[in-house]
């Protein structure tokens, strides 16, 4: 879902998972970020 949010509405999709890196989310086209800076 992210890359349809990116490519249609050139979109940063933030995203928090304490489980995966943030090579993982890039691999999603999302941004991981902390909780706090997602709240």
């Amino acid at each position: 879902m992210a890359s349809i949010y990116l490519l249609a509405f050139s979109m940063e999709v933030l995203a928090y998972d304490s489980y995966i890196s943030s090579q993982q989310a890039t691999n999603y086209y999302a941004k991981k970020v902390s909780l706090n800076k997602l709240l």
